[in-house]
């Protein structure tokens, strides 16, 4: 890890496994530890994933003035971790670190039976102090910095965290160099999907929303909810209306993206579940897949099971769940059982209500 960094972000090792060794590894390092951030994750990830979420064992420490936090390998759970705990608070955290960090910091105690050989997790504990020219690690392990769309192993300097006298510096290190297209730290919550997408955004217009929209009560029920609206514009010149619950301004905020695909049923992007690409399937290049897909396989491939009953067309995909529609109903798999949603205008409401919500 290159020398200079103000938060290391491990991913990977942190679940029941034989080789998830990260925390082990890095507690005889931390001369202080965060226990609310894992605290925290399990809590978030619970929300999103239920009671598989108390296997996780993310943590988080400092070492020095460097703030340490080890994610699971997931980019889900990355994405959770990043967007939700870390981006929120890096003036606080580095003020923190500078300011108390140095001076309080004791010598990390070496485990009993540790080899003396300088490792990488030795070399973490190091004062940082070093100038970069002499940094030396040679670990198994890839830096990673961000550009637009995902996250490449390039090894380089790491990457600006925020800006004025608490601005910072971070380093990503991962055991496997894949990350999911897409995917960037480095810009919180729903602005990954502009980033992944290379969309902008007008804040200066509106949109009409589609036909569709107006005519379906309980779908403009649940859209006249949002605090802000703007415009998003593809490379290729779609323009989607935008709608933030509850704006348009804090990364954590939910964000829906509807367009017009010439079909009775509106493409609707939820954009904050990126980099899933979560919302309706439109066959007219989609933002969305799966319209074209048989709803066994994809099933399947999203929720790690079919149904019984494998017909119908795909109308929806989210984490963990697939809405098909049969003639003019819609029915709701989430890998487990099936329930029957209604006619397809109150299955988008309450479709568009929940990804409002979370």
């Amino acid at each position: 890890v290159r020398a200079g960094a103000d938060l290391i972000l491990l991913t990977g090792g942190t679940g029941l496994s034989g080789r998830d060794v990260t925390p082990e590894a890095l507690a005889p390092l931390f001369h202080r530890t965060i226990p609310g951030f894992g605290e925290l994750f399990r809590f978030l990830s619970w929300q999103e994933i239920g009671a598989a979420a108390q296997f996780s064992r993310a943590t988080a420490g400092v070492v020095g003035t460097t703030g340490i936090f080890a994610l699971p390998g997931s980019p889900d759970g990355c994405r959770l971790a990043v967007t939700r705990l870390i981006l929120p608070e890096p003036p606080h955290l580095l003020t923190q670190l500078r300011k108390h960090g140095a001076a309080a910091a004791p010598a990390p105690a070496r485990p009993v039976g540790a080899s003396t050989s300088p490792t990488a997790a030795s070399r973490l504990a190091a004062p940082r102090s070093v100038p970069p020219s002499e940094d030396t690690d040679d670990a198994p392990t890839q830096a990673y910095r961000t550009d637009a769309l995902d996250l490449r192993a390039e090894g380089g300097e790491p990457q600006p965290i925020a800006s004025g006298p608490a601005s910072g510096r971070v380093a990503m290190v991962a055991p496997a160099p894949e990350a999911a297209p897409g995917f960037d730290p480095l810009a919180a919550g729903w602005h990954q999907a502009l980033a992944g997408l290379g969309a902008t955004l007008d804040r200066d217009k509106r949109q009409v929303p589609p036909g569709e929209v107006e005519s379906n009560a309980p779908l403009r029920s649940a859209l006249n909810e949002a605090g802000q609206l703007a415009v998003l514009v593809l490379p290729d010149g779609r323009r989607y209306s935008l709608f933030g619950f509850p704006d348009l301004e804090r990364p954590g905020s939910r964000v829906l993206a509807i367009g017009e695909v010439g079909s009775p049923i509106p493409e609707i992007v939820a954009l904050h579940r990126w980099p899933f690409r979560a919302g309706t399937c439109a066959a007219d290049r989609p933002v969305v897949p799966g319209r074209e897909e048989a709803p066994g396989p994809l099933c399947e491939r999203v929720t790690g099971r079919a149904p019984r009953d494998a017909t119908g067309t795909v109308l929806a995909i989210d984490k963990g769940t697939v809405w098909i529609q049969r003639s003019n109903r819609v029915f709701r798999w989430d890998g487990r059982k099936e329930s029957d949603e209604g006619p397809v205008r109150a299955a988008l409401g309450r479709m568009v209500l929940s990804w409002s919500q979370r």
